[in-house]
């Protein structure tokens, strides 16, 4: 009877893990983050592979015109390339947004989690993160 049990518990679980797939925002190369932010840009993605959501945001001061300094791309990835992605660059938490240039990526794993952007992540935003980085580092070395 156990054994029934529990394999029915399995099956009931592979279901459901096979059954949802992970809904991420994507779009490609918009200038601000709400407008991709609606359902409208809502994919389900596939499930073997893509496991990840990704948001990579390109900054420059410089660019023209105006209203497009800020391109924002957003998409399902695979855990590990999105993770070489940010290696390779920097997780938009620690990027220096005060500057006149910058590139950033961003993964997470839960459902339309990639919905925050450069809107999100200000200059204070990042110094919260700093400040909280170090108050732990301080708790930690305490002990």
């Amino acid at each position: 009877m156990a054994l029934r049990t529990c394999s029915l518990w399995l099956f009931v679980a592979f279901l459901v893990k096979t059954g949802l797939s992970l809904k991420c925002y994507s779009c490609e190369q918009t200038h601000d983050n709400r407008l991709c932010n609606t359902d409208k840009w809502v994919v389900d993605c596939p499930q073997a592979e893509m496991d990840t959501c990704m948001t990579t945001i390109d900054y420059d001061k410089i660019r023209e015109p105006w209203h497009q300094k800020m391109k924002i791309e957003k998409t399902c990835s695979v855990k590990s390339a999105c993770e070489l992605e940010q290696e390779s660059g920097l997780p938009c938490w620690r990027a220096d947004m005060t500057g006149d240039k910058y590139a950033c990526v961003d993964c997470c794993w839960e459902d339309k989690c990639n919905v925050a952007g450069a809107v999100a992540m200000t200059p204070q935003t990042t110094l919260l993160w700093g400040l909280v980085g170090a108050v732990v580092l301080v708790l930690v070395r305490m002990k």
